[in-house]
C-alpha cells in the first residue's frame, strides 16, 4: 500500500520529469491510498498549469481521470491515534 502524496498524483496524470517513476510506482504497487486533502492541492497545481498555458479542457479531463483513478482511496485519519501518537513521540 502506498500513501501518495499530491506530487505523486501530479507526476502520475501530468508528464513530467518524473512520471516514468511515478508509473513504475503504480505499477509495482496499484493499491494506492489518499489524504482528503489531495483534491485542493491537485486543483491548486492545475490552476498553476492553466495560468501557463494548458487548457481549461485538459485541465478539467485530467481532473476526471484523477478523480477516476482514485475514487474510493481516499482515507480520512483517526484524529486521536495522530494526537496519541504526538504526545507519545519528540
Amino acid at each position: 500500500m502506498i500513501v501518495a502524496d499530491t506530487n505523486l498524483i501530479v507526476y502520475l496524470f501530468i508528464t513530467g520529469d518524473q512520471s516514468s517513476l511515478a508509473q513504475k510506482v503504480l505499477n509495482k504497487d496499484p493499491q494506492w491510498i489518499v489524504q482528503p486533502l489531495w483534491q485542493s492541492e491537485f486543483r491548486n497545481v492545475l490552476a498553476a498549469y492553466i495560468r501557463r498555458g494548458m487548457t481549461i479542457t485538459r485541465a478539467r479531463q485530467i481532473m476526471r481521470d484523477a478523480l477516476a483513478t482514485l475514487e474510493n482511496r481516499q482515507v480520512i485519519p483517526s484524529y486521536d491515534e495522530i494526537l496519541d501518537l504526538v504526545a507519545e513521540s519528540e
